[in-house]
């Protein structure tokens, strides 16, 4: 991200970043850019004050999802992060009436849709980030790392295990559960060909580190497409 004046006079705004989810953004990109204003939104005036007041240099703003101009007027922003599913996308097109760059980190394979339509309408306004890889890259990326060191790769392969102990907030327990159980097909690339698995096809079995068995459910995010793309064969 550029640190020349643009950026320095136009805040960085994480809708939903008074959420669990919303709080650790925040403070990683504190950590990583520690000049650029934050603005975090939220529905709750009083969460969206307190998660602002845990991250230096920001402040917090009431979104309002249902208006065309979410309840901010004529603010201005660099950038627009949403930390939830917006089922509307009002978020995204307010962000390309601003001309300001847009990442989600919601929308699965199938969703993903309204986010390129956007952007195909309006392709000079602003970039538009598709970023719903399992927890926003966190092990894809290293995977595509560890991948070069391999003339050929015959499969890849992420596992995740989640119990009670994990943190998440409840909306993005919803997007987990939505993105999981409501798609009734999974995207899978095998033997070069595209192909959406169905039924048996979507099941799976995964091994805990105590060697317990575990039943899964497959699911395609973003990570998919990334991965395949930079399949060698």
């Amino acid at each position: 991200m550029s640190k020349g004046n643009r950026t320095r006079a136009e805040p960085v705004l994480l809708i939903g970043g008074a959420g669990e989810v919303g709080r650790w953004a925040a403070r990683f990109f504190r950590e990583s850019n520690p000049d650029v204003p934050i603005l975090i939104g939220g529905r709750d005036e009083r969460r969206a004050g307190l998660a602002a007041a845990a991250v230096g240099g920001a402040s917090s703003v009431v979104v309002d999802l249902p208006s065309s101009d979410l309840g901010l007027g004529e603010l201005k922003v660099s950038a627009v992060a949403t930390l939830f599913t917006d089922e509307m996308g009002g978020a995204l097109r307010w962000a390309q009436q601003r001309r300001a760059g847009h990442i989600s980190i919601s929308p699965g394979i199938s969703e993903l849709g309204v986010e390129a339509a956007a952007f195909m309408h309006q392709p000079s306004a602003a970039p538009v980030v598709l970023g719903t890889e399992w927890l926003v890259g966190a092990t894809s990326v290293p995977s595509l790392l560890f991948a070069r060191e391999f003339a050929h790769l015959e499969e890849i392969r992420i596992e995740a295990v989640l119990d009670e102990q994990d943190v998440f907030g409840p909306a993005a327990n919803a997007d987990l559960e939505r993105q999981i159980y409501a798609g009734a097909t999974a995207l899978m690339r095998s033997d070069g060909v595209w192909r959406w698995c169905s039924g048996d096809d979507t099941t799976s079995k995964v091994r805990a580190v105590d060697g317990t068995k575990m039943d899964a459910n497959v699911f395609s995010p973003n990570d998919v497409l990334l991965l395949a793309r930079n399949r060698r064969s």
